[in-house]
């Protein structure tokens, strides 16, 4: 369910969790002040358009050749990339606020090699497994235990890793890195990996009962079997599955 083929699925998906979403006020517009709020994402932006990217806050995107070799994890896989024309990347920015009001970003980078079947729309598009075309990563910084003007070194941290390049020890310590996303991607997808999953269990469980037993026993365990367990125990299942594989991903 994370290939490629599946991407316009979640997209649709996720658009519709946008959507349901958009009367509500953002936290980080409610909760913190607007005056450091505006100062550090143009601090972001800035830096964006110093190192070559386009686009405003919070996405940003680039087009550039990777020459030197490298490595990199798709999915649990290590690729190696070498002499990479055209490589799209992208950065996208997400903030959470804590309850005693400071601020967190999540630095989201994509990148796409410019390959068959290998079309991009945005950061998400790199989430999906295209068989080590596609890589995402996630830096993040928080203002806690930091002065929000350190943000600079996150960003250049965010930087090398959309370009798959190698931390220092140093950045390395400094920042923590975790594959994709946020949690509510993964609840998606547990949500409707279950849906589907007790959907078609369902079925099957109906017309298998119906050619052994009868259209009686049929419909009556479809009234009586505990649907509402299978749909939590699958969907549960596979949501924190994905969560823990897309950790250990991206451990280096």
């Amino acid at each position: 369910m994370n290939k490629k083929c599946y991407e316009p699925m979640w997209r649709e998906v996720y658009n519709k969790f946008v959507d349901s979403q958009k009367e509500y006020p953002k936290k980080t517009n409610t909760g913190f002040p607007e005056k450091d709020l505006k100062e550090i994402r143009t601090k972001v932006q800035n830096l964006m358009h110093t190192n070559g990217y386009k686009g405003t806050y919070p996405d940003f995107y680039k087009t550039t050749d990777l020459k030197s070799l490298r490595s990199a994890n798709s999915h649990g896989e290590i690729f190696t990339i070498f002499r990479e024309k055209d490589v799209c990347l992208y950065i996208k920015c997400i903030e959470e606020i804590f309850c005693d009001g400071n601020i967190l970003i999540q630095f989201l980078t994509g990148t796409a090699l410019n390959k068959k079947d290998n079309d991009t729309v945005d950061v998400f598009s790199c989430l999906f497994n295209n068989r080590g075309k596609l890589f995402n990563n996630c830096v993040t910084w928080d203002n806690q235990d930091d002065d929000y003007k350190s943000i600079e070194k996150t960003v250049f941290i965010a930087l090398k890793k959309a370009e798959l390049k190698k931390l220092t020890k140093e950045e390395q310590e400094k920042i923590k890195t975790e594959n994709l996303v946020s949690i509510p991607l993964y609840l998606g997808m547990g949500l409707t990996f279950g849906i589907l999953f007790t959907l078609l269990f369902a079925i099957f469980v109906f017309f298998f009962v119906l050619l052994i037993d009868g259209s009686a026993s049929a419909i009556d365990i479809i009234k009586t079997a505990p649907w509402g367990y299978c749909f939590l125990a699958s969907g549960g299942f596979f949501g924190l599955t994905m969560f823990i594989i897309s950790l250990f991903t991206n451990r280096k």
